[in-house]
């Protein structure tokens, strides 16, 4: 842990960095940039047409443009076809293998992978393979054209009559054939989209339970469906957690505070240093507690001193919410439910006025081991 990250900080923002490499090793194992395309079809599929509509406009007024006005259509026509005769779906596969793509092109399959946004469009269905055909059509023009081409064809692009439909392929063309042909922030947007798949990644990898313990899973003791039960099966695996009785919690510990009701479920909340209290409720992300929702207000209420030099990460969904129905409650928890408290926490605001009454000592913020909390 660095000088400037505090204890409490540490498990959300590792659990981040985790997810976040996750998620990008994900987008590129999402990413078939020869998605739908037939390999040995020597046709322009009807994809690649959809994704060039508009082309062959760009690609007449670029072709007067270089040969005069007076030339004749046939002549212009037949030099369309044929370029545009080229994207069959053979000679994308093949034109896929040849070239060496730049990280922007990489970066621009992942980014239409990630979003399933290209030219301004979104939906389901749009991939890498929207972007390959951007990809391919570029460098095609560059090996048949020279880079010098660009500029004419972005201004024939931008010259497309709008009033024929052509508005979409006006946008695309014209930035594909721009300095700037994947966008100007590609990078950026990049990086928010792989952010917003972390966000979701970690609202989804931990519920209240795995929050409050600081463990990259979900938390939820489902056997037995007594509240003893559930007490005991929660200290049968977690062994860094204890029951606080009239006690403080230590200066390496922290406090976490558990409800439960066998018909309306349960949540717990966390403690932190600053006497702030903090939960998760289930998929949302972390915030200050807003106190306990209406079926749980009456619930029993368990004192959990939990470590803090603990093992954080590789927790497994099945393994850690498997509980033995034959597990037996220990004494020391039926006579910890069954005796009367003489303290009970009080909260305001999201803190926990009586803080003092909780913690041994401030908590000084400590170097922790890697090999000690992973």
């Amino acid at each position: 842990m660095s000088a400037e990250e505090t204890y409490d900080d540490y498990f959300e923002t590792e659990l981040r960095k985790n997810l976040r490499e996750g998620a990008k090793s994900n987008i590129d194992f999402r990413m078939i940039p020869l998605g739908g395309t037939i390999s040995d079809d020597d046709s322009v599929s009807r994809f690649t047409k959809d994704v060039y509509h508009g082309l062959d406009e760009v690609l007449d007024a670029f072709f007067y443009a270089r040969l005069g006005q007076d030339t004749d259509y046939g002549t212009i026509a037949d030099l369309t076809e044929e370029f545009m005769g080229r994207f069959t779906d053979k000679n994308i596969a093949q034109m896929y293998k040849q070239h060496h793509f730049t990280d922007e092109e990489m970066d621009f399959m992942r980014y239409t992978t990630s979003t399933h946004k290209w030219r301004g469009e979104r939906h389901f269905g749009i991939g890498a393979s929207y972007a390959l055909r951007d990809i391919l059509l570029r460098d095609e023009v560059i090996r048949e054209f020279g880079e010098d081409a660009l500029p004419q064809l972005k201004m024939a692009a931008d010259n497309l009559p709008g009033n024929y439909g052509f508005s979409k392929a006006q946008k695309h063309f014209s930035g594909l054939f721009s300095q700037y042909p994947y966008g100007k922030r590609l990078k950026e947007s990049l990086e928010e989209a792989i952010d917003v798949e972390t966000e979701y990644s970690f609202n989804n990898q931990i519920n209240c339970g795995g929050y409050s313990f600081r463990v990259d899973t979900c938390v939820n003791p489902l056997y037995p469906k007594t509240t003893e039960g559930k007490i005991a099966a929660l200290l049968s695996k977690f062994p860094f957690v204890r029951l606080l009785h009239d006690g403080k919690v230590a200066e390496d510990e922290y406090l976490v505070l558990y409800r439960a009701d066998d018909r309306c479920g349960h949540h717990f909340i966390r403690v932190d240093s600053d006497g702030m209290v903090r939960e998760k409720d289930n998929n949302k992300p972390p915030q200050v507690f807003k106190g306990w929702s209406k079926d749980l207000e009456g619930a029993y209420e368990t004192e959990f001193a939990v470590k803090k030099n603990h093992r954080m990460f590789g927790y497994k969904l099945l393994e850690t919410n498997t509980c033995d129905r034959n597990l037996k409650v220990p004494m020391e928890v039926i006579e910890y439910v069954n005796t009367p408290r003489t303290r009970h926490p009080i909260i305001e605001s999201g803190r926990l006025v009586n803080y003092s009454d909780y913690v041994q000592a401030p908590t000084m913020d400590k170097d922790i081991e890697d090999d000690e909390i992973r």
